[in-house]
């Protein structure tokens, strides 16, 4: 996949941004703690991410565009509140929360409605995520860049091209790398 200066960046925030605090909960994969965050399981205590706070501050002096897109439980009055908890909440001008409108379920029509919020075409965006099965190829199939956050050496579940990035710290290193290909 050519590398490309991104307009914007999309986030699934639960395995990207907000990370698992309490390690009962941290030995589940992505899947099922997603579901635990969509549901409000109350044993479910999430933090920020290493490395998400310098992150979101070196694009934001970019002028990157950013938006949180997730199914989270409560919808984005829910998920903002989580990530003003986190201090990262004033770097998403845009957060789609799937379940508060018809675009619930699993698909790539939460990823399009941040992208026509933002006003950015899909080609010039790039969206994040921890679940391969959800947020890879959602966010192929709405003509995002997709970058799957996975530390494991694992074999990807499925054929979709992405790119897999270990940490925020990668990412941000894959961004300034980017900038050279404007």
């Amino acid at each position: 996949m050519e590398l490309f200066r991104p307009e914007a960046i999309l986030f699934e925030p639960v395995g990207t941004l907000l990370v698992v605090e309490n390690p009962n909960a941290a030995t589940g994969d992505a899947r099922r703690l997603r579901a635990e965050a969509r549901t409000g399981q109350p044993d479910l205590r999430l933090t920020a991410a290493p490395g998400a706070h310098d992150l979101l501050d070196e694009l934001a002096a970019d002028q990157v565009l950013l938006a949180v897109v997730s199914g989270f439980a409560g919808g984005a009055r829910s998920l903002a509140a989580e990530l003003e908890r986190h201090g990262l909440r004033r770097s998403f001008p845009c957060i789609v929360a799937s379940s508060d409108s018809e675009l619930s379920g699993a698909s790539a029509a939460p990823l399009r409605e941040a992208l026509r919020r933002l006003r950015v075409p899909a080609a010039r965006a790039w969206h994040v995520g921890s679940d391969f099965a959800a947020d890879v190829t959602h966010a192929a199939a709405a003509g995002l860049r997709p970058l799957w956050l996975d530390a494991s050496d694992a074999s990807p579940p499925g054929a979709t091209p992405h790119q897999r990035i270990s940490s925020l710290d990668a990412l941000l290193a894959l961004y300034l790398e980017s900038q050279g290909s404007r």
